[in-house]
């Protein structure tokens, strides 16, 4: 709708007049904002410390269902405060807070990107003060009401990044010993492997594939890895 209404980019925000949303339920500027996978849904973040959703009707379709999200994660203060909530009572399931790195000689507060996969299966974090990336997985449950972050895993890097993207996240197999084939690192995990009694053992993993900035260069990086689940924290569930 933008693009077919003006011909020349690009274009000042007080010539749009159609194609855009007016929020004015916050006091403060915007901090933040994220549409449902359907798009019938905005939700807004603030700096005057509320989060609010909006619902967009579209022309033609059915209205949208309540309760949007079944759950929600929130950041505070550079993303150094995570919390998962559930969107039916409102309660906060679990607060997750990353702190300075007591054993460094110069004190940093960690100052953290994060992007969720589409799956919501996993949540992924950068320090842009430091050389690292962090990996969380969530374990949902939709019937009870219930979601938490049920393991973490830090991966050092050579340079910091700035910004990055999520391209995929997939289930792969892993061997200590050699490097599958780029047809063997994708077969389904589910099949049986073929390779006889002496084949090598392999574990179930997971592959994220992402694009990353850094401060001269836009990498292609893919991690490969074998989430740590706590068993008193996945039992519940």
């Amino acid at each position: 709708m933008l693009r077919s209404s003006h011909n020349t980019w690009p274009v000042d925000v007080s010539q749009i007049k159609q194609g855009f949303i007016v929020v004015k339920g916050h006091s403060t500027c915007l901090s933040e904002g994220a549409l449902s996978p359907d798009g019938t849904v905005l939700a807004t973040a603030s700096h005057d410390g509320f989060v609010k959703f909006w619902q967009i009707y579209i022309e033609g379709q059915d209205e949208p269902r309540v309760p949007f999200w079944r759950f929600l994660i929130t950041g505070a203060d550079q993303n150094r405060e995570l919390k998962m909530w559930c969107t039916v009572s409102w309660t906060c399931l679990q607060t997750i807070r990353f702190s300075p790195d007591i054993f460094s000689s110069v004190s940093v507060p960690p100052s953290l990107k994060v992007c969720l996969d589409l799956s919501a299966e996993y949540l992924i974090l950068s320090d842009v003060q430091r050389k690292v990336l962090y990996v969380m997985e969530l374990l949902q449950n939709q019937d009870e009401g219930r979601a938490c972050f049920s393991s973490i895993s830090e991966f050092l890097l050579t340079h910091p990044v700035l910004s990055f993207g999520i391209q995929v996240v997939s289930r792969c197999r892993l061997r200590h010993t050699e490097v599958l084939p780029a047809e063997e690192e994708n077969d389904s995990l589910g099949t049986e492997s073929s390779h006889g009694a002496g084949a090598l053992e392999s574990a179930a993993g997971v592959l994220i594939k992402l694009f990353c900035v850094h401060t001269k260069a836009l990498q292609d990086v893919q991690i490969r890895f074998q989430p740590q689940l706590n068993p008193d924290v996945v039992a519940p569930l």
